[in-house]
């Protein structure tokens, strides 16, 4: 709670240091933060106009747009709120949110407004709503960021702490030290926040409130940065096929020793019902993920460091294999018998019958912990590569709230305290795709132009690649027969970006109205409206 010194004056429109509580709230006197949307290229000068009006005025730009119930997920607001959640756009859709508040002194009656130079900074965090409760964004100073599960007294912490919330000060470093050492270890979280601003002076002169606005942050380029379970080698092996973990014993396969090809899989397939069918399939499955998902069977100059690690894995499993005639006993490395099946079997590189082994051997604990390890390296490789992690704000269907802080110096001689204000009603965000505010137009030329109009674009192409387009009939390429000839250069085209996109447009056109037949979308993705010719 916040307490400010002896009073100057009272009454609304005037300056305090009196000994209430400070209040940050939304500029409307509501208990809920104000949010405003518009459409304005410049649309924080646009507000800051408007509030120069009067508070009135400023409300006929409050966000009003209200989700559907097939645009969120309830689950989360089951119980809590009794309206749906309001619908904020993005910038990409040329639609903006300020959210406004004003700091008053709590007296129980007047509230009269707070010195704006005692507010030393502030800002607000969105937070996502949950099965398990709030979420808030943000990373641990030992982990990556992401939306991270908070206790209630934890979100009434400062967002962006410069030490651990209990770190004692006895005025002796030694002191200090020691008690450090005792205190249990805790990971230092920090929020992200975005900043809150004091309106310009004449504004509050304007309106006699100490306000500070934000923009309400609706899109984010950040992404999850924790480590994937996958990572795990522990997680991993329960994710692998069962002949490739840890077992004493030795395991049946489907069809033992017979010659199977790529027809027997669609022969299994129909057959499923027996046990021999199933196991095969079992069989096939496990050597698809090692092809497909673990690239263990690569080339030798393509194949990656953790993929040849599960290659070398494998093979230190021996399989069980009789020969055809003789019925003599034999082994092979699993690696190695593995990817003869892949080629059979998977990729189709190998035009013969493969051999299934007589059974699959029983396999090590250390075995299966290498074959494990290389599949974490593999996911995590992969992980790295593809960034699959969620953004911040990736899916349409969750719901936010927003909550506003800020720091406030009461007395030279003590810390600033923190002041939270209540929190926003529920949103979501729409999602890039659906529209909101005015158009872009671009202007195509008039076809009586177009032999007016140069190249404005090239593309380097190389010789394999303008081989294959000057050697092939355009109906050829559609049907898959093109036919590639030998060229000894690149090449570099040249082409007119307004004139492509004349013929994508006239393409675009012709698909869209075949489509209509069957989906009759054309009133709501295509709409043309007469404009006065500008000569």
């Amino acid at each position: 709670m916040v307490t400010m010194g002896t009073a100057l004056m009272s009454g609304q429109g005037t300056l305090t240091h009196d000994s209430h509580p400070v209040l940050l709230r939304g500029l409307d006197t509501g208990e809920q933060p104000l949010i405003l949307e518009s459409t304005e290229a410049d649309f924080i000068t646009a507000a800051m106009d408007t509030l120069k009006r009067g508070l009135s005025a400023a409300l006929g730009s409050k966000a009003h747009d209200v989700a559907t119930t097939a645009e969120y997920d309830p689950r989360p607001l089951q119980g809590r709120f009794a309206s749906a959640p309001m619908k904020l756009y993005q910038p990409i859709q040329r639609t903006f949110h300020l959210v406004l508040f004003e700091a008053v002194c709590d007296d129980g009656f007047m509230y009269p407004r707070l010195d704006p130079k005692k507010v030393l900074s502030a800002g607000l965090v969105v937070r996502r709503l949950s099965t398990q409760g709030l979420l808030a964004w943000g990373s641990f100073s030992s982990a990556g960021q992401g939306w991270i599960a908070r206790s209630t007294p934890q979100l009434d912490l400062d967002p962006e702490p410069t030490e651990a919330p209990d770190t004692l000060h006895t005025g002796s470093d030694e002191l200090d030290r020691q008690i450090a050492l005792l205190a249990p270890v805790r990971p230092l979280f920090k929020e992200t926040t975005t900043s809150l601003f004091p309106v310009p002076a004449d504004v509050m002169e304007a309106t006699g409130r100490t306000i500070l606005y934000g923009l309400v942050p609706t899109s984010s380029s950040e992404m999850e940065e924790r480590a994937s379970a996958l990572s795990d080698p522990a997680s991993v092996a329960a994710l692998l096929p069962t002949y490739l973990r840890a077992n004493s014993a030795t395991r049946p396969v489907g069809r033992a020793d017979d010659l199977v090809s790529f027809a027997s899989i669609a022969d299994a397939t129909a057959n499923d019902i027996y046990t021999n069918n199933r196991l095969f399939l079992d069989f096939v499955t496990m050597v698809r993920q090692l092809t497909l998902e673990f690239g263990a069977f690569a080339a030798p100059g393509d194949i990656t460091p953790q993929g040849q690690a599960m290659f070398n894995a494998l093979n230190a499993i021996r399989l069980p294999y009789h020969t055809q005639a003789e019925r003599r006993p034999y082994e092979v490395p699993a690696g190695d018998a593995l990817k003869v099946a892949s080629e059979v079997l998977i990729t189709r590189t190998r035009a013969s019958n493969v051999q299934m082994p007589s059974a699959w051997p029983a396999v090590t604990q250390a075995q299966a912990d290498a074959i494990a390890t290389a599949a974490a390296q593999i996911v995590t490789a992969q992980v790295a590569n593809v960034r699959p992690q969620r953004g911040r704000f990736s899916n349409p269907r969750w719901t936010y709230q927003l909550r506003a802080y800020a720091r406030v110096q009461h007395d030279p001689d003590c810390p600033p305290d923190t002041v939270w204000s209540n929190y926003s009603a529920p949103f979501i965000i729409a999602p890039w795709y659906e529209g909101k505010g005015p158009v872009m137009p671009i202007v195509l030329p008039d076809t009586s132009n177009l032999k007016k109009l140069k190249p404005n674009v090239a593309f380097q192409v190389p010789r394999d690649l303008m081989g294959l387009l000057e050697g092939s009939d355009p109906k050829d390429l559609m049907e898959g027969k093109g036919k590639s000839i030998n060229l000894t250069f690149d090449w570099i085209c040249s082409f007119n970006i307004p004139v492509i996109t004349i013929c994508a447009f006239i393409v675009l056109n012709i698909f869209l109205s075949l489509f209509n037949l069957i989906f009759q979308w054309m009133m709501f993705i295509k709409i043309c409206i007469p404009i006065p010719r500008e000569e």
